[in-house]
């Protein structure tokens, strides 16, 4: 096994964080490497590994060492083919190391010991990953609860923001992968200079995106982020629309925007 296909799970555009670099605040590296120095328990798609920051230029995966850059929420590794960089995000308490493949890597820290014990224990402890199985929740829920599967089991489906000019949909499925389309559409009057209409005009345009999505937060509120095909990642802080004391499950605001759901995964 090549040191590409050991870190297979941590590959992204180079040029994303090249711009991402250019961007950030002097201190980046001293942070990037207080979050991440220590010894890592990960899981991908069911298989375990280990992952050690030993120092801020060198790392070990799996018993395999190599050297290593920081940059802005990333590190750039050298392998044989050369720098490549890696993107990660830290939520309560795990790392999650995206690939451009659209799968994930959740890591928690741990104990060399501890680890080694575990490997030679049964059962074996797993680290929670993202997302849980589809199903209904069992009991009740109220606005308060932060469980992934009742995250889940709300927020997957089809989110729609329309207006006279724009329509914006969110496809986000239930396997943790999205599909995002903007459509614009606008008209308009071509006059001369005495005022006079002398044609019509019109303009639209469509973009459509893809990737994986995570989500932090309660049924009430929190934030959805977007980690699409090249790295480029988007926040959408949400919101249930409540008006007083009654509250609408099925629309949310989205980065201070109304989104009503159109289509659910049941």
């Amino acid at each position: 096994m090549t040191i590409n296909r050991i870190f297979k799970v941590f590959a992204v555009l180079s040029l994303a964080m090249t711009s991402a670099l250019l961007l950030s605040p002097p201190g980046y590296a001293t942070e990037g490497y207080a979050l991440l120095k220590g010894f890592w328990q990960c899981q991908e798609e069911g298989e375990q590994s280990t992952l050690e920051f030993q120092s801020n230029n060198q790392l070990i995966y799996n018993g395999q060492s190599a050297n290593y850059q920081l940059l802005p929420n990333a590190f750039q590794v050298i392998e044989n083919s050369g720098p490549v960089n890696y993107y990660y995000q830290y939520l309560e308490g795990t790392l999650i190391i995206f690939s451009p493949d659209g799968s994930m890597t959740y890591c928690q820290k741990a104990k060399k010991s501890s680890v080694q014990t575990q490997r030679s224990a049964q059962p074996q402890t797993t680290v929670r990953s993202w997302p849980p199985p589809y199903q209904r929740p069992p009991g009740r829920s109220t606005w308060e609860d932060s469980s992934p599967e009742k995250l889940l089991y709300k927020f997957a489906g089809r989110w729609d923001s329309a207006t006279s000019n724009t329509l914006h949909n969110i496809y986000l499925k239930p396997d943790g992968s999205f599909e995002d389309s903007y459509e614009a559409g606008y008209s308009g009057q071509f006059v001369d200079q005495g005022g006079f209409q002398t044609g019509n005009w019109g303009a639209t345009g469509n973009e459509q995106a893809g990737g994986r999505w995570t989500i932090q937060g309660t049924l009430r509120q929190g934030t959805i982020t977007l980690i699409h095909g090249n790295g480029k990642r988007t926040d959408y802080r949400y919101q249930v629309h409540c008006r007083g004391s009654e509250c609408y499950g099925s629309e949310y605001f989205f980065n201070g925007k109304l989104y009503s759901v159109k289509y659910i995964y049941r």
